[in-house]
């Protein structure tokens, strides 16, 4: 089970991917707030766990484990808003 804050961080990589932006480090440093060697540790630990990928562009990308717990996550809070 993912911490609140590789949650947070799933969440936002889809919203961003769905929105059809290039996420990088960086725009996820400007929008959660925090800095940028902050959010480049939670992705190297997201990396190990298999949920990101980046390519030669430095884009990251959820894997098929990352993207399946982010659509999970998505569904239960969209269920939770309409009750």
């Amino acid at each position: 089970m993912p911490t609140s804050t590789v949650e947070d961080y799933l969440q936002l990589i889809y919203k961003m991917v769905q929105e059809h932006r290039p996420v990088l480090a960086s725009r996820l440093a400007e929008r959660l707030g925090v800095s940028l060697p902050t959010v480049l540790g939670t992705l190297q630990r997201m990396t190990r766990d298999g949920l990101v990928e980046s390519d030669e562009k430095r884009q990251i990308a959820l894997t098929a484990r990352g993207l399946g717990l982010a659509e999970s996550m998505v569904r239960r809070q969209r269920l939770a808003e309409r009750f």
